[in-house]
């Protein structure tokens, strides 16, 4: 074949790609705070939850994933209380807000079975104010709490605040902080309260990160958090893009998965990498119904594939159902049902994941671009010859539009990954033709 012919059939290629090939399938990365690279994904584990559960639940419910994985999480989700009426007596009893210092553990003996490791923390700041007797008599529930941001913003809290500013930089380890998360009024989110309008969910967030920045806390990446966005104006809630590095949104339901696609485009407009704040099936009874692996992971996971600037998840491995205090929620820990465990098992084995063994090695790793896309190091080349040519195409030529799961089937042709062989696999071969 002559070379100006192939140079048009690939052109043409590109040509049709350029329309076919959807957004979220791009490469994405913005050069925001603690983003990883092209293609990489962190994962994360939660939750740490000191009134729900006992530390040694925490802590069970953590190495028992760790465990079923076969893999250390990068990330672990936690709350904490800007609240000062916890540090007072009879509440500080309660120890409601975690010691952020045994969360992370630089230098531990960092093993599968146990917490000896350096999470980077996930940080749900509350504003919530509470009825002292719920706090007391263990009946504590959200429904009966209210954000507090009058006291936020006269100060009320500043001290609680710089506090929390000056442990975290103490530890000097990298912190991704959502204030007031889950906010706006009909979100059905913690913080959804009607006395926490925009402007005022706005002011407390500028509040709290001029405080963090007079104390010169240089660790921390600032999370916009919220949950169910089809159902109010959530950009109105926007502090800003120079105040905000990551976005966040919660999948919770199928619903919710299927519902947030206008949220990643806005994210994407912005230039916003996205972190799954929480999520895990509540309902059809969690992770010990099998059938949820193909009715709520493989759509969850899915949408992380399918749109790039999803940088980061967290799965919540916890029994919601446990004393009733979620309501019907069900179990979602991973480790108690085989089928879904060995299948998350091998979604986490993908190396698009970042997991904290790979951070251990190369620390760097939160900085982006310090990391080139996982395999395959010669994106296009199918057949691993080390050259991007004629060939590649014509394995996914010959494979075009077949079945992923035939037998017959070449799945050196799905180059996107994606278990479709369409024209994205093409485009993926035809941009890097020539390559070696």
């Amino acid at each position: 074949m002559k070379k100006s012919v192939l140079s048009k059939i690939l052109a043409f290629f590109l040509l049709v790609g350029f329309f076919y090939l959807k957004p979220g399938q791009a490469l994405a990365y913005y050069g925001e705070k603690y983003e990883p690279a092209d293609g990489r994904i962190y994962h994360g584990m939660g939750q740490y939850v000191t009134y729900f559960y006992s530390e040694q639940e925490n802590w069970q419910y953590l190495t028992e994933y760790q465990q079923a994985t076969g893999k250390v999480p990068l990330l672990y989700e936690a709350y904490y209380s800007i609240n000062p009426k916890l540090d007072q007596v009879p509440f500080n009893s309660l120890n409601l807000n975690p010691n952020l210092s045994r969360l992370v553990q630089i230098g531990g003996n960092c093993q599968l079975v146990n917490h000896n490791c350096p999470y980077i923390i996930l940080l749900g700041i509350g504003y919530l104010d509470f009825e002292e007797s719920d706090l007391l008599s263990g009946g504590f529930n959200f429904a009966n709490s209210k954000a507090n941001p009058e006291a936020i913003l006269r100060g009320d809290w500043d001290g609680k605040i710089r506090q929390l500013a000056r442990e975290i930089k103490q530890i000097g380890s990298p912190f991704l902080l959502r204030p007031g998360w889950e906010f706006g009024v009909g979100s059905d989110g913690v913080h959804q309260q009607a006395n926490l309008t925009p402007a005022v969910f706005i002011a407390c967030w500028r509040q709290i990160q001029d405080i963090f920045t007079q104390e010169q806390v240089n660790n921390v990446a600032w999370v916009w958090s919220l949950v169910n966005p089809n159902q109010f104006d959530y950009l109105s809630y926007y502090p800003g893009d120079e105040r905000v590095d990551w976005w966040a949104i919660n999948y919770f339901t199928t619903d919710q998965i299927n519902n947030g696609d206008s949220f990643l485009q806005a994210a994407r407009n912005h230039r916003k990498p996205v972190l799954i704040g929480e999520s895990c099936p509540i309902h059809n009874g969690g992770t010990e119904n099998s059938s949820n692996w193909n009715s709520w992971f493989l759509p969850y996971f899915e949408k992380i594939k399918a749109n790039s600037h999803i940088k980061a998840f967290i799965y919540i491995s916890n029994p919601w159902n446990k004393s009733n205090f979620w309501g019907d929620w069900a179990d979602s820990r991973i480790n108690i049902n085989p089928t879904i465990r060995g299948n998350y098992a091998t979604e986490m084995a993908n190396s698009h994941y970042v997991h904290m063994n790979e951070y251990l090695t190369n620390p760097n790793i939160i900085y982006g671009d310090s990391l080139p896309i996982p395999p395959p190091t010669l994106t296009g080349d199918l057949n691993s010859d080390n050259v991007v040519n004629i060939l590649d195409l014509v394995i996914v030529g010959s494979n075009f539009g077949k079945d992923y799961n035939n037998a017959n089937t070449d799945k050196r042709a799905d180059a996107s990954g994606d278990k479709v062989i369409d024209i994205v696999d093409l485009v993926i071969v035809g941009s890097n033709f020539g390559k070696v």
